[in-house]
């Protein structure tokens, strides 16, 4: 569990595969290395 929302490793990995853009403003989501303003936090 080394993650930032202290969730197992497992669960993190689903969402990132589910959750590709933001609920609220339907932005996408990118990597980090891309933009840390559209990176899912």
């Amino acid at each position: 569990m080394a993650n930032n929302w202290n969730i197992p490793s497992f669960l993190e990995k689903e969402i990132r595969e589910r959750d590709k853009v933001c609920v609220y403003c339907g932005v996408e989501f990118t990597s980090t290395k891309i933009s840390k303003e559209t990176a899912a936090s």
